[in-house]
């Protein structure tokens, strides 16, 4: 299935990971190198924020579509009811701005 976990879209983002993590580590000045480190981790902390808000509104369209109540979109998606209830929260939110 695509973008099951262990996907090809998986391996091409650890590849692209490690291209990055490789090209830092072989830097000589390691003050940039560092600094370069540092986007690299505000750049996945990035991604996984916007990784959060998508899997919350597709949960708000689930839960729309099949007019779910909280309950029955939890179970639907394998989580408690509070995470389901925070994941339509979030997604009522407008998107952040990046």
């Amino acid at each position: 299935m695509p973008g099951a976990s262990g996907s090809s879209d998986d391996a091409a983002q650890r590849a692209a990971f490690d291209a990055r993590a490789a090209q830092i580590l072989a830097m000589d000045d390691l003050i940039e190198a560092y600094q370069e480190a540092g986007k690299l981790v505000g750049a996945q902390l990035e991604f996984r924020h916007d990784a959060a808000e998508l899997r919350a509104r597709l949960a708000q369209r689930i839960r729309e579509a099949g007019d779910l109540s909280i309950a029955q979109l939890a179970a639907r998606l394998g989580v408690s009811k509070g995470r389901a209830a925070r994941m339509l929260r979030r997604a009522s939110q407008p998107p952040a701005a990046n």
